[in-house]
Parts: structure tokens; sequence; C-alpha cells
């Protein structure tokens, strides 16, 4: 990310590491031998954030672009236990007091609906991070703090979110704090009035804490709906490469919920990736003697679910097809090779875990590569979608999402109005409309509506209900209260499905103000 941002940015001179580390020199105030940059882009150095905010300032990039997806990153790949020193050094050039003043002002400010900034909310839990002893009075602030947050972040979207995202991770993670932060999650996916639930639940990988443990088993066992479900499953994938799951009644119910996983998953393709990915990972780890483990092991070995459905025979050249079109669609020759970008790319589309994907796709997207690349996979998904499976073409699409490019909406339009588009099409062209950058105007939306309905009446599928959840929540964060109306109150004695009238329901009672405030 960092190499890729000076190699390819558009002040020719910091290309140089020489000139570059000169340019660090002085605007950090410390000297800087070239190779200390070569050692910190190859990763061979660790990356704290006094040097990304640095980078940031240094190649004219928007403030904490860098910084935050490197804390989410190191977060997601790294050690819960050990990131904290590095994620939360502070900048030399404050004095105490004045950290201490404005930590004060935040933790006020924090308390207050809808006054928080995301970088604000950043500011404040990297305090909190490097203060593992602090301990609240009364404790009900933590709570406070956690209910405002997390409201905001699950109608937040791109950079606004990732900075809420990892500021409730910190939360999370706190000694003092955690509980609260738990608490806040597990009461939101209980909430029958808030339809949200894969964000709260996921959250709950940040940490080991027991409660946190017991309820992503919870919900592995007996979820409200296929969405915790999918939660949990993203949780329990995390938790059990951190080793979270430490005890034996832990481990007992997790062997349970494998059982019931290889009876079935349900038609959910997500929730059916992210059910072999556990059940994998679970081999490598349960007991010699445990009956299960053989059948899971059968389960490794086969392959599992290991790629979405409809991959090419050989993934490989669809990465090389889309890296080479990628480069040559950049503002600058590359002047090396770089052997990262394939391997993001190739987990982007090819990985079975939403979270792995994103990750992917956020590290590319903070970097030149991201408009290149959108344009790249656009342009090779419209030549080949015929041959393409929903599997692949439901990455796709939602890596075009999260690139923030609206060229994809006459494509996803396309999908979702055509009769012949089978039902997981359909699914996959819908989950890539909520928070994408595209917008479509209330008309093409009602004809969307109705050949969605039309189809299921035609077709019925067990994705349908999936189907129009998801374009309520497209609809939703189109910003057509409207239509969402109509979805509430449904049309010709006709309802909607129970789950796209939750959502419609609960955006139309979302106040301005926690909206207005999502988007700072």
């Amino acid at each position: 990310m960092l190499r890729a941002n000076r190699l390819l940015g558009a002040d020719q001179r910091l290309r140089s590491g020489r000139e570059f580390a000169r340019a660090f020199a002085a605007d950090s105030g410390r000297d800087l031998a070239p190779s200390q940059i070569t050692r910190w882009e190859r990763g061979d150095l660790p990356v704290n954030r006094t040097v990304l905010r640095c980078y940031e300032r240094l190649l004219g990039l928007p403030e904490l672009t860098l910084t935050t997806v490197s804390d989410a990153v190191h977060r997601f790949y790294g050690d819960l236990d050990d990131t904290g020193a590095r994620r939360y050094e502070g900048d030399v050039r404050v004095t105490e007091t004045a950290v201490s003043r404005r930590w004060h002002d935040l933790l006020a400010q924090a308390r207050v609906p809808y006054a928080m900034t995301g970088a604000a909310w950043d500011e404040l839990t990297a305090e909190i991070g490097r203060r593992p002893g602090l301990v609240l009075h009364p404790p009900t602030l933590w709570d406070e703090m956690c209910h405002h947050l997390l409201g905001e972040l699950v109608v937040a979207e791109g950079r606004e979110w990732l900075l809420r995202q990892e500021a409730m991770s910190r939360l999370l993670g706190h000694p003092d704090g955690g509980p609260a932060a738990v608490r806040t999650c597990t009461a939101m996916v209980d909430d029958r009035a808030v339809p949200v639930f894969i964000t709260p639940l996921s959250l709950l990988d940040a940490t080991a804490d027991r409660r946190a443990n017991r309820y992503v088993l919870d919900q592995l066992d007996n979820p409200h709906n296929e969405l915790a479900h999918q939660g949990a499953l993203l949780a329990a994938i995390r938790k059990l490469r951190a080793g979270h799951f430490r005890t034996a009644p832990e481990w007992r119910r997790l062997t349970a919920a494998a059982r019931g996983l290889l009876a079935g998953s349900g038609p959910d393709p997500e929730v059916q990736a992210l059910s072999g990915e556990l059940l994998t990972g679970m081999a490598r780890l349960l007991p010699h003697e445990n009956g299960l483990r053989a059948q899971l092991a059968a389960l490794h070995h086969d392959g599992g679910p290991a790629l979405p459905q409809g991959v090419p025979a050989d993934p490989g050249v669809l990465v090389d097809n889309l890296v080479r079109r990628a480069r040559g669609l950049l503002p600058v020759e590359p002047p090396e090779a770089d052997d990262v970008f394939p391997a993001l790319i190739a987990e982007a589309m090819h990985s079975p875990n939403a979270d792995l994907r994103l990750y992917s796709v956020m590290l590319v997207a903070a970097t030149p590569y991201r408009w290149p690349l959108a344009s790249a996979a656009l342009g090779e998904m419209q030549g080949r979608l015929k041959d393409w499976g929903p599997g692949l073409v439901a990455s796709t699409l939602r890596m075009l999402t999260l690139l923030k490019t609206p060229d994809h909406r006459e494509l996803v339009y396309g999908l979702l109005v055509d009769p012949a588009a089978t039902p997981p099409l359909r699914h996959a062209a819908a989950s890539a409309t909520p928070h994408w950058r595209a917008r479509m105007d209330a008309g093409r939306w009602q004809r969307v509506l109705a050949a969605q309905r039309q189809q299921a009446r035609r077709a019925p599928s067990t994705l349908d209900d999936g189907i129009l959840r998801a374009l309520a929540y497209g609809m939703a964060t189109d910003g057509h209260r409207d239509l969402l109306r109509e979805v509430e109150a449904g049309s010709t004695g006709r309802p909607y499905p129970p789950q796209a009238q939750a959502i419609a329901d609960w955006w139309t009672r979302l106040p301005p103000q926690l909206l207005a405030a999502a988007r700072r």
C-alpha cells in the first residue's frame, strides 16, 4: 500500500526513495536513510501511525486514508493482543498537556448524540487504546459511548464506516470498556426493531471475552436468521484462528455446531461458503480422537467450498487478465513488478470469506490501482458474464461496490430486470446495491421491485426473500424513503417479506441527525 502510493503517485520527485527520505525527514524532524523507506514498504520493519500520517501528508492523501486501512488490516491478520503499541503510538510533537485536554474534550463530546465525526472517534479510541488501565466513572460512560458509536457505524459507509469499525474494535479490546462494547453489540442483534445482524456479530471477533464467545456460539447453534448465522460464522472463523475458544465447554459447543453444519447450512450462498471455511479450519484443530475429525478432514482434503461457484477452471488466468488490464490503465508506468496486487485480486474475487474479500479490496482501494482495477473487472465481466457462475459474479460486483465505482450500475440493473436471470444471479446483483456509489432513480427502483416480485410469483426460489431484503437495503442507502414506505406497507394485498419490511421500517425511523453524523 505504501509503496504503490509512492511509486504511482502524482509527485514524480517522491518516487525516488532518496528524495522521499529527505522529504520525510523534513516533515517529521528525524533523520532517515532511504533504506528505511524500503524496509517499511516491503514489510521488513513495522510501521506505526506516525509514519503513516507522514506518508499521507507528503503524498497529498486525505487524512487517515492509509492509517485506518493499516489499522484494520493489522487487526484482521495480526495478533489481537500484540498490535496495540504499533497502532497507537502518539505524535511526538504533541505535548502531554495538550493530549490530556483534547482527551477530556473528546470524551465529553462522545456522550452527546450525533456530535462526533469518524476522525474524532478514531482519535478518542486511539487514546483509549494507549491506556489499557483506564477506568471510567460512572461505568455507564462506556455504554453511552458504545451505543452512539455502533448506531453510527451500521449506517455509515466508505471511509467513515471504516473509521468507526476500527474505533468499535478498539473498545471491544479494552479491558474496562470491552464488556460494555460486547453488551452493545449483542443488544443490537437481539433488538427486533433493528434488523442489523452481520456487523454487530462479526465485530465480536475483536475480543476473546467469554460472553462474546458464548453469544457467537449461541448464534451458531440457534441463529435469529441467516444474516445472524453469517455474522456468527465470520466471528467464529476469526476467533478460531485467534485462539479465542480455549475451554472444553466452548469446544463441545463448537463441535456440536460443526455437526449441524455438516448436515446442511441452508440456501444462502454466503452461509454455505463460510460454513465450509469454518469446518476446514476445525479439521486442523480438533483432537485426533474426536470422531468428527475424520469427516472434517475429508472435507478439507476435498477442498470444500473453497471458491465461489462458477470460478473458471484456472482462476489464475482471470487474475492475470485483470492485472494486465489494470496496469495498462494506470496514469504512470509501474516501475517494477508488484506481486502483492495479483494476490489481493485473487483473494477479493475467489475467497469464500466475506471479511477476507473486504480487506483485500480495502487495500487495493487505498492505492492508485483503485479505478484501473474497477474498470478492468467491469470490462472482463461484461465480456464473459455468460461464462461466470453466480458466486464469481457476486464477489466481483461486491468488489466494484467497495471500490466505490458507479460504472457497474447498468450491469446490476440489467441483471435485476432480466426475466432470464437466475435467482442466484439476481441475488448477487441485489447484494451489490447497498452502499454503492451509484444511485438509481425511483423509477428504476420501482421497475426492479416489480420484476423481482413477478419472478417470485412465476418461479419461487428460496433466495426470493434475501433478494427483496437486499433491494430494500439498497433503496435505503440510496435515500428513497418514499419507496421504503411502500415496501413497509405492501401493495395490492401482497406484503413484502418480513426482513424487507423490517429494513424499511427501521430506516424510515432513523433520525436524520444520525444519518448526517454518520457521513462525517
